[in-house]
């Protein structure tokens, strides 16, 4: 109502119906995190929970924020979330004007990093990791720097160091985010996946788990969680919890791709070459998903069908950016090692995120041996 933000709280048995506790807090809208705070510590009151020492301090200092950037920060989420490079354009749009607005506030500079550290992966694809990874660094850095106890920053420069093979640096600004935040869904699967690349599957598949609990609508978490159990070997699980995120929301192109993988990590090739032609469809026939579609194609007996995607890879990565680790894969999966390693080299010089699960991946286990694979695994550090 006006500048005044009004929030009334109710806690209710769900077997009696019964009303255990409410009450109403009101704020001015530049205090609505300090808001947050205040039902935080009476709700934890009121059903005689222990705050943590560190989590009574942090309360303690909430900051005040402008609402117009705390709005643009809300709005820049929902748009990060849908992790397509038309809604994260958008993201960052809102994102730098909520630190146009606020240039202290923290958390706006840590999405505005996770903007930059998606941009940079095969899947989006829209521009090389060393054109977008320094900047997400640079954010990330800077959120630090703004609030040291900010889990999603410590979370975000963990990302960036996972795929900067910078491996002891980014387990311990994980380990600091959920320190921090044990209930920070997102820094669970970035972890899971930081010991997926590690190959210490059961980690990752109970750092997968603990998100999924944490934030079960979540289509990251979900899609994710998939991903997980598709490297652990456990296809099958992997294809139900894939449809389970499709299920959420049929448009997640993401979801639409680790099914794909999954469904022909466990030998469904036709229903995977389905779910490629698919994710095509969705993804606005991009150059990561058409590479999809021509591996899938590959590995079902069906090369002269991928042969003529990989020209077209080849020929628009002369004049616009294609993930080098796409065309690697696809020459990977028609059996081509020498092409293959050329262009993992050039994935290698570009940092690509795919390089950190050389070793985990299913699609490159054939490569194991050859001397130039090897040399890169021990280049990272995976060796």
């Amino acid at each position: 109502t006006g500048d005044r933000v009004e929030v009334s709280v109710h806690v209710v048995d769900p077997a009696s119906g019964r009303t255990l506790w409410s009450d109403r807090f009101e704020r001015d809208a530049r205090d609505v995190l300090a808001l947050e705070a205040d039902v935080v510590q009476h709700l934890g009151a009121a059903l005689r929970l222990t705050l943590r020492a560190d989590a009574r301090e942090r309360l303690a200092v909430v900051r005040a924020v402008t609402p117009a950037a705390y709005e643009e920060y809300l709005k820049g989420r929902y748009e990060w979330n849908s992790r397509t490079p038309q809604s994260l354009h958008r993201a960052i749009d809102h994102f730098a004007r909520a630190i146009e607005l606020d240039p202290t506030y923290a958390p706006a500079h840590a999405a505005l990093a996770d903007c930059y550290n998606q941009l940079g992966t095969v899947m989006v694809g829209t521009g090389s990791p060393q054109q977008f990874r320094p900047r997400a660094a640079a954010e990330a850095i800077k959120a630090l720097q703004l609030d040291p106890l900010l889990a999603e920053a410590h979370a975000t420069l963990g990302y960036v160091r996972h795929y900067d093979w910078q491996w002891a640096q980014a387990e311990h600004e994980f380990r600091r985010a959920i320190e921090l935040n044990p209930n920070y869904s997102l820094v669970r699967i970035w972890y899971a996946n930081l010991l997926m690349s590690r190959r210490r599957m059961d980690e990752a598949v109970q750092q997968a788990m603990v998100a999924r609990d944490l934030d079960p609508f979540s289509l990251i978490v979900n899609t994710n969680v998939g991903w997980v159990l598709d490297f652990a070997g456990r296809h099958d699980d992997a294809v139900i919890q894939l449809r389970h995120a499709i299920e959420l929301d049929s448009g997640y192109v993401q979801a639409h791709w680790r099914l794909a993988d999954a469904l022909w990590h466990a030998g469904r090739l036709r229903e995977a070459i389905a779910e490629a032609n698919h994710v095509v469809e969705i993804g606005g026939r991009s150059a990561s998903a058409i590479g999809l579609l021509a591996i899938v194609y590959a590995q079902a007996g069906e090369p002269n069908r991928a042969r003529p995607i990989l020209g077209e890879l080849l020929s628009r990565s002369q004049r616009e950016y294609v993930p080098a680790s796409t065309i690697a894969d696809v020459y990977v999966a028609l059996g081509n090692t020498d092409a293959a390693m050329t262009w993992f080299e050039k994935a290698f010089t570009e940092r690509s995120n795919a390089i950190a699960y050389l070793v985990a991946n299913p699609e490159t286990a054939r490569l194991r041996g050859d001397p130039r694979y090897e040399a890169i695994l021990a280049r990272v550090g995976l060796r």
